[in-house]
């Protein structure tokens, strides 16, 4: 088998060596499978010039897209290497622009071309050439569906619809994505209305996934549930894996957000399991999993085990995608805010800082115009920045030292450039919006701006509040930073009292006793008592906080996981109805 490989190998090197040689029409007459292992071999060879001829051949690449999915993410490996030499993205978004030209009235043919040219560019993570092939797709594909409604035309709709919503999503064109959204809305209406037109579920759930993927952008997080949850529902055992995969990733991210983590736990090792199996450990579909499991672990206080997997998520993506892709700008992303919170503690903000400087570097290159997909980078900048400058604070200190005063300002200007975005994008009203006036709030209460950083305090937690419920997660964050102010620096120990008591609350409602955030709050209760000389509650909470200690010391040293292993084996059925128990159950106990 190795000598038949072998010779394999000779034979794509000779042809590569006699590239030349050769005639164009020669090498489209090679089998798809083939033709991808010679481009990979190219990319080996760097033979830039020869291989971007080939590629820029619409009518062989469409040959090859149609082919099959077994050998795309090889195709997607050789788009990402070309991509550092010569631009073949916007090089093929201009060819489909005169291919559609040229084919003006061969809608059917332009339609086909441009969901498969787009869908490659959206998986290689080149977004903005994706999105103009796709939206020109889009228009097409919708004025066939005037003259012919058959199911063919509808299948195309959707695919085309589910993969430019994606897109949009990605890159926050929010007000794209909604008129996106509104025309696929009415089509899917269509299609379930008219028994002789049945698509595909599984199109169906993938669409609505994309729909719950961009309400969790604009941090609609009861829709972005709602709308995964209808996903679910349209699951069945024969849709293909990789929408299953999508389907359960993105409903377990919506359900940590909505703080439902024995759902949430339930769906993203199923999807983690499923990718592992179908498509093997150095596929992007098992990288993308580990991603969201990695948020899953920050979110339920697994901080470590997230840090690890977000490793292992971003080696994938880099050897697929390269080092200078959005994609793996956004896993660094996800790798330094992970890094920042396992560190807080000790002060170690070089790796976290590292990783956020690279993802904005990338950003700045690649989406130098997109300011909302660059945001949220800068807001975990701005985080590590005020970190490094109070951990270089000199011990009592009567001013803000002079190496601490840039490092501020920097962190200042990062949260109002993104706070100012997200008024002007999602408004005040916005879980966005409040997060900004609350990372203010943290910021100010550094730079002993103590009246400022009340207001952005309390701003956020009237949002967070009216938006999530009093006993949400994000609200017991601001009110335990607003109890923090109260208490170490404006003397007002009633009020932050009752907000540490209010947090503890939270805390415990959602994580149990061993939550690791519960120290701050113990901590701040006892500070509180110790200057007010109330000996007896100190001792009380003094007992609290060594009980909490032996917990924590039980939990470290377990290797038991905090919530419990998923049998893989577990068909579709199965796993939806055990997801809709559980999730009626933790609404049950949420009511409680």
């Amino acid at each position: 088998m190795n000598h038949v490989t072998s010779l394999y190998n000779i034979s794509l090197q000779t042809i590569c060596h006699n590239i030349k040689l050769l005639q164009s029409t020669c090498l489209k007459s090679l089998p798809p499978t083939v033709l991808i292992d010679l481009y990979e071999m190219m990319t080996e060879e760097e033979l830039w010039d020869a291989l971007f001829t080939e590629m820029t051949d619409l009518e062989c690449l469409v040959r090859i897209l149609r082919f099959g999915s077994n050998n795309r993410q090889k195709l997607v490996k050789v788009v990402c290497r070309l991509m550092e030499k010569l631009n073949i993205c916007t090089t093929l978004s201009w060819l489909f622009e005169d291919f559609e030209k040229k084919n003006a009235k061969n809608f059917r043919t332009v339609v086909d071309y441009g969901i498969l040219i787009g869908g490659l560019l959206s998986e290689s993570g080149w977004l903005s050439d994706a999105m103009n092939i796709l939206s020109k797709t889009f228009s097409k594909v919708k004025l066939l569906l005037t003259t012919n409604a058959s199911y063919e035309t509808n299948l195309l709709a959707l695919s085309c619809a589910q993969k430019l919503l994606y897109v949009q999503s990605t890159a926050c064109c929010f007000t794209e994505a909604a008129i996106t959204t509104s025309d696929t809305l009415e089509i899917i209406s269509r299609v379930v209305s008219n028994e002789q037109i049945k698509v595909p579920s599984a199109l169906i759930a993938s669409f609505y996934t994309q729909m719950s993927v961009l309400h969790y952008h604009r941090s609609e997080y009861t829709l972005s549930y709602e709308w995964s949850c209808r996903a679910l529902k349209y699951l069945e055992e024969n849709s293909p894996d990789k929408i299953v995969i999508d389907v359960l990733r993105q409903a377990a991210k919506a359900c940590v957000v909505k703080r439902k983590f024995q759902c949430a736990n339930l769906l993203i090792k199923q999807a983690v399991a499923r990718a592992r199996v179908v498509f093997g450990e150095t596929h992007l579909a098992y990288s993308d999993a580990l991603m969201d499991y990695g948020f899953f672990l920050l979110n339920s206080d697994s901080v470590s085990q997230s840090v690890k997997i977000y490793r292992q998520a971003l080696e994938i993506k880099v050897q697929i995608l390269g080092t200078k892709n959005i994609f793996v700008a956004i896993a660094h992303e996800d790798l330094a805010y992970a890094l920042y919170v396992l560190e807080y503690n000790n002060g170690r903000f070089d790796a976290p800082l590292s990783h956020i400087s690279i993802c904005i570097n990338i950003m700045a290159d690649l989406v130098k115009d997109n300011q909302l997909m660059q945001a949220s980078a800068k807001r975990v900048k701005a985080l590590i920045l005020e970190e490094i400058a109070l951990d270089s604070m000199p011990p009592f200190p009567n001013s803000l030292d002079r190496k601490m005063q840039p490092m501020l300002r920097e962190s200042e200007q990062l949260h109002l450039a993104a706070l100012s975005l997200s008024l002007e994008t999602f408004g005040k009203n916005n879980v966005q919006t409040a997060k900004h006036y609350g990372n203010l709030g943290r910021l100010y209460q550094s730079m002993n701006q103590y009246e400022k950083a009340e207001k952005m305090h309390k701003k956020a937690i009237k949002i967070k509040s009216d938006l999530l419920g009093c006993y949400d997660y994000e609200v017991g964050l601001s009110i335990g930073h607003l109890a923090s102010l109260y208490n170490f620096h404006m003397d007002k120990y009633d009020e932050a009292e009752e907000l540490y008591l209010k947090s503890i609350q939270i805390n415990l409602k959602l994580f149990g006793k061993a939550y690791s955030g519960l120290e701050y709050d113990y901590r701040g209760l006892m500070h509180i008592y110790e200057v007010t000389s109330d000996f007896e509650k100190w001792n009380k909470y003094n007992e609290i906080m060594e009980n909490w200690k032996a917990l924590r010391i039980e939990v470290d040293g377990s290797q038991k996981p905090l919530y419990d292993d998923v049998d893989e084996d577990r068909s579709l059925e199965e796993l939806t109805r055990k997801f809709f128990e559980l999730s009626k159950n933790e609404e049950n106990v949420e009511l409680a």
